[in-house]
């Protein structure tokens, strides 16, 4: 990457990670009536769909929209994207074509997730949003990914050319104009068949991310689990393999002129602030970072190696918060000023004050784009009321508003109840959340 010059800005110090299904434009609306520092994320696009879409429709960047759109007030925002694996094929080759692999690279399906990358950068600009990264998901565990060859399989030991490709061809096409950063696992436990896949040792997950950084990566998101690739639900892998917080650190450690956020298992803004050091209990989280779920968990922990060197270990530069937002997203409250150190828009509102300015922004929301149903509007707000008495009957009644609602859809699309047609009342997505 000589001669050549990436957008690198702060870390944030924390962030709510890429969910499917979870982090789409609704609820990071919902997100920033808490926070407006904090960065969010897209849910994870895969490539073949924006690049063959702009391919077939042509008809604009605007085709993109079903996956891309995002609200200039939702910035900062990052984007993550699937796709690039070894086993890949070009959505625009010829059907039945096989994956062209060469010394280990498979080139077009490196340059497929680039122009990707180009077409959110593209899209983003045209609709006054600066991407806060690309991030390149290098560790999901589903099966879709493992048959593709993205996700975790992209840290394969035996990956390791193609992945610096990967990353090399993404930071030349976008590198000017947003940072790349990778998100991957502490390591990756492959099928007894294939051991020569397995990456878990310390040193295998040094020579990963000192092979992202040759390739223009400043800043990696770690998942301080390892992943089973054969063996483990993707919910499992969540879950079973335990936490090593502890490797983490030492990245940040052997690793001076690189960013690292911590992900996996944190619950709290209190906890999160224990991985950076900002609190007391630091010590007590890290010590946490061993555990994992079921009988299983020792299982995948003991086959790494867990020689890390020697020397003071540091402290990462972000947190990332995941599933425990989702399922409260009221933690946000006082994130700004906990961890930016500036009142947030939430300071001193109530929950009615936040649900009052997400009613106005669904009000602005087009109903005849399925993407508003009011399903999906409604569903970030299911968990809004965590933890306190009569949530349960609040969501029974979100629930009866959207059965009363898909009901009421149905007739009119028979012709046998007025009103404006285009999905719930036409556009008017927000009157119907704020009865």
């Amino acid at each position: 990457m000589a001669g050549f010059e990436a957008v690198s800005p702060a870390c944030s110090p924390l962030s709510v990670a890429p969910m499917i299904q979870w982090t789409n434009s609704h609820f990071r609306n919902l997100t920033r009536t808490l926070t407006s520092r904090t960065l969010l994320y897209s849910e994870m696009i895969m490539d073949s769909a924006l690049v063959g879409q702009h391919h077939y429709k042509r008809n604009g960047l605007g085709v993109l929209s079903p996956w891309l759109v995002a609200l200039p007030g939702e910035q900062p925002l990052a984007y993550q994207l699937g796709g690039g694996g070894l086993d890949g094929v070009s959505c625009l080759a010829a059907a039945g074509s096989r994956p062209v692999i060469e010394g280990g690279v498979n080139l077009p399906s490196a340059e497929q997730l680039a122009l990707a990358a180009d077409l959110v950068c593209s899209y983003a600009a045209e609709n006054g949003i600066e991407p806060a990264e690309i991030n390149i998901n290098s560790g999901c565990p589903s099966s879709k990914a493992l048959r593709g060859g993205f996700g975790a399989d992209l840290m394969r030991a035996t990956a390791n050319d193609h992945t610096r490709a990967v990353v090399s061809s993404v930071v030349r096409r976008v590198g000017a104009r947003s940072e790349v950063t990778v998100k991957c696992r502490i390591g990756v436990c492959a099928p007894a068949a294939q051991p020569e896949d397995s990456r878990m040792t310390y040193r295998s997950l040094c020579e990963y991310v000192a092979g992202v950084k040759s390739a223009g990566v400043k800043r990696v998101i770690v998942h301080s689990r390892v992943c089973v690739l054969s063996g483990l639900s993707t919910a499992m892998n969540r879950t079973v393999p335990p936490l090593k917080y502890s490797v983490v650190r030492n990245l940040v450690r052997d690793f001076p002129d690189m960013d690292f956020v911590l992900n996996g298992g944190l619950r709290s803004l209190s906890e999160a602030e224990s991985v950076l050091g900002r609190a007391g209990d630091g010590g007590l989280v890290y010590a946490m970072g061993g555990g994992g779920g079921g009988e299983d968990a020792e299982k995948y922990g003991s086959d790494f190696d867990w020689e890390i060197g020697s020397g003071a270990s540091g402290f990462p530069q972000g947190a990332m918060i995941g599933r425990a937002v989702y399922n409260d997203p009221g933690m946000l409250f006082d994130a700004d000023e906990r961890f930016f150190g500036a009142p947030g828009p939430a300071a001193g509102a109530s929950w009615g004050d936040v649900l009052e300015r997400y009613w106005d922004y669904a009000e602005t929301l087009d109903g005849s784009n399925k993407n508003n149903s009011l399903n999906e509007v409604i569903k970030p707000l299911h968990n809004v009321f965590a933890n306190v008495v009569g949530n349960r009957e609040y969501k029974q009644k979100l629930d009866r508003l959207v059965q009363e609602e898909g009901r009421k859809a149905k007739k009119r699309d028979k012709g046998t109840v007025g009103g404006e047609g285009g999905g719930e009342g036409g556009g008017k997505v927000g009157s119907l959340v704020r009865e």
